[in-house]
Formats: structure tokens, sequence, C-alpha cells
């Protein structure tokens, strides 16, 4: 099974950080983030495609785990 994690980081930034999407923080240890299978991707493509919007000094991307 593939499964996804989303990652963002404010644009200055270099490094991008784990982002729990259901709570909406960015999150420190993996343990605490959350991770979509395949069924989910569609929703989680959405849901990135707004965050980025509707917070233009972020970036968010989706990684396979």
């Amino acid at each position: 099974m593939i499964c996804y994690r989303i990652y963002g980081k404010l644009k200055a930034e270099k490094r991008f950080k784990a982002f729990n999407y259901n709570d909406g923080y960015f999150v420190g240890n993996l343990i605490h983030a959350a991770f979509y299978d395949e069924k989910e991707l569609p929703m989680v493509e959405e849901a990135v495609k707004h965050l980025n919007k509707d917070n233009p000094e972020y970036e968010f991307v989706i990684r396979k785990v």
C-alpha cells in the first residue's frame, strides 16, 4: 500500500516539515503526522490546492511515505 503525507514550509525556509492537516499544525515528530492512502489522494490533492491558495506565504506539497 502506498501512503502519502502533506509537507509544508514558509517560502523563505529551506526545509519542509510534515503537516498534520487534521489538526492544522506542523509536527516535529513524524509519529504525529497524518498519512493518507491511495483512496484518499484526490481529497489530499484538493486540500493542498486550497492550503496553497489560502496561505500564499507557505508552500505545501504531497510526498510518498
